[in-house]
């Protein structure tokens, strides 16, 4: 008995902590705000830790050092020394025998030069006759304090002094759902120090645009000025941001092409003014001289094909189908446009067949055969009653 009992207490008490979970797992289940992912460019920051920064590396030949980095030097030959340094407040760093050198906001490479060079003139003078040589690395990474406004998670953040505008913007979480890809601003001493445009990076593979960061560095991603979105049969539909004087013709490269189901010969516009829409088409000699407007909507329109001729595979076609297809062709042939055709197509699709239209007759008939014995019912219906009346 005290057994069962016990049991119940249990079940009841792990009931309630599944209808009441703690603090910590309720917070743990909170969805995060994702971006929208036609955005393109959105994909680079879907995955938090795809850029993480790798500090098991070599060090850098353009590393920048900076106060507080741990550097590690290294004498050998006919000379021999080690020694770890660390750079002082003041961007220095104190060597046995030779004295302070200014090492602050020198790259690794520089800095390399600056110390060989003192070693050489003061305790080491086998370096300068070649007899010694010298090594200079990163022992360990200092964490600077960066800021990003605009992301998805703004603030300020301690890093790696060998992150980058891409992963800071990846540990943010990307540009908010108005914020711009290819205008992003790293802003160094109240001075905008670089603008950077990720859609190079991700179509050239350009690293110009991925820039290493510096203590108090702010990262900021201003909201979109114009964009476009690109429907249909394009490699990968989405919405695109306008920058300059680029042509439809780049935006269908970034957008991966048509694939093989598309209607390449024009497009379909879609354009907003401050009354209405435009609706235009779009040829392809023109794709690489038209400038796409902010809000455009571009659409590929779908071939329609009764047959893969290469493949050996046809679909039959009726009279009436037959008929549709030669006026589309001869429509396209005139130069009235494919949106106009798709649109006689599809009306011309709603239209009765023959074999239809004999159905339709026939229920017609039938309706009224019932309609006419209705009324020849209630008429002799009606004449019986009269006649009773008139004996009664």
């Amino acid at each position: 008995m005290f057994k069962r009992t016990l049991n119940k207490l249990e079940t009841k008490t792990t009931n309630n902590n599944k209808l009441n979970p703690n603090k910590a797992d309720t917070l743990e289940t909170v969805p995060t705000k994702k971006i929208n992912p036609l955005i393109y460019g959105s994909e680079l920051f879907a995955n938090s830790t795809g850029f993480a920064v790798n500090q098991n590396i070599a060090t850098p030949i353009n590393y920048v050092i900076g106060p507080n980095d741990e550097l590690s030097l290294i004498v050998y030959g006919v000379q021999q020394f080690s020694s770890n340094l660390t750079v002082t407040k003041e961007g220095k760093v104190n060597i046995d025998n030779v004295g302070q050198v200014k090492v602050s906001g020198l790259t690794i490479e520089a800095a390399t030069n600056v110390i060989k060079n003192q070693l050489a003139k003061t305790a080491y003078p086998s370096i300068r006759s070649g007899e010694s040589k010298l090594s200079l690395t990163l022992n360990d990474i200092r964490t600077i304090q960066v800021t990003v406004i605009g992301a998805m998670k703004s603030g300020t953040m301690n890093v790696s002094s060998l992150s980058n505008v891409l992963t800071v913007l990846t540990e943010s979480g990307g540009p908010n759902e108005i914020g711009s890809y290819r205008n992003i601003e790293i802003i160094r001493d109240n001075n905008v120090f670089k603008t950077i445009d990720l859609y190079q990076f991700m179509r050239n593979g350009d690293q110009s645009q991925i820039v290493g960061l510096k203590d108090n560095d702010i990262v900021r991603v201003p909201p979109y000025t114009n964009r476009i979105e690109l429907k249909g049969q394009v490699k990968r539909p989405g919405i695109f941001e306008l920058k300059g004087q680029e042509t439809f013709s780049t935006y269908l490269q970034y957008a991966g092409g048509f694939d093989d189901t598309a209607y390449t010969a024009l497009v379909k516009v879609i354009q907003k003014n401050d009354k209405e829409k435009a609706v235009k088409d779009l040829t392809a000699a023109n794709f690489t001289s038209y400038i796409p407007q902010g809000g455009d909507v571009v659409k590929r329109l779908y071939c329609r094909r009764y047959g893969n001729q290469q493949r050996g595979e046809h679909k039959h076609r009726t009279k009436d189908e037959d008929a549709t297809h030669r006026r589309r062709a001869l429509l396209l042939q005139v130069g009235l446009g494919a949106v106009f055709a798709d649109l006689l197509a599809e009306l011309e699709d709603l239209q009765p067949t023959n074999e239809r239209r004999v159905q339709e007759q026939r229920q017609r008939e039938r309706c009224q055969r019932r309609h006419d014995n209705a009324k020849r019912w209630i008429s002799q219906d009606v004449q019986e009653r009269e006649f009773r009346h008139e004996r009664i």
